[in-house]
């Protein structure tokens, strides 16, 4: 859907007949507020390239296309991808809640396990949790959530990352 949505909104911000039309409009009795939001909207037009040629504003939506499509696909591999946190002595968890702890005993590994979802990892566990050590872990874990694959995604659009992943 965000694609879909994204692909009509771009094609609105090329249309030059929607940009004619808010430009014909006279607005030398509109309020301020009025005044503003026409004239905010049709720098939002031209800032989109309504006022280039067809072949560039062909080549806008191309790119537009291109950008949520990679976009969507970065957002994706980060949803899909659950990092799990092994924590081997429970003292490290010092810090949690009750409720937390009750739902995050140790495994048959003898490991509790603390995914990179955000009701894992934000709250209360980056939280509360006492033990500077697994704080970073989790961070580093977090923030590298996708890696490789998302950096796959950047160097296909073009992107060059100053180092290969978080916090390396």
């Amino acid at each position: 859907m965000s694609t879909k949505v994204s692909g009509a909104a771009s094609a609105l911000s090329l249309n030059q007949s929607v940009y004619r039309a808010l430009s014909s409009l006279d607005l030398s009795h509109a309020d301020a507020t009025t005044r503003y939001d026409v004239q905010r909207q049709m720098l939002e037009f031209r800032l989109a390239g309504v006022d280039k040629n067809d072949a560039d504003r062909t080549r806008l939506k191309e790119l537009n296309e291109k950008l949520t499509e990679e976009q969507s696909m970065f957002d994706r591999n980060l949803s899909d991808d659950q990092t799990v946190v092994e924590v081997a002595d429970a003292s490290q968890l010092d810090g949690l809640p009750q409720d937390y702890l009750a739902n995050h005993r140790a495994g048959k590994d003898g490991k509790i396990h603390i995914t990179t979802n955000y009701p894992d990892y934000y709250y209360p566990a980056l939280t509360y949790v006492k033990s500077e050590e697994l704080r970073r872990r989790l961070f580093l874990a977090f923030n590298n959530r996708a890696y490789p694959k998302n950096r796959g995604v950047l160097l296909d659009s073009g992107y060059t990352p100053k180092s290969t992943a978080f916090g390396s």
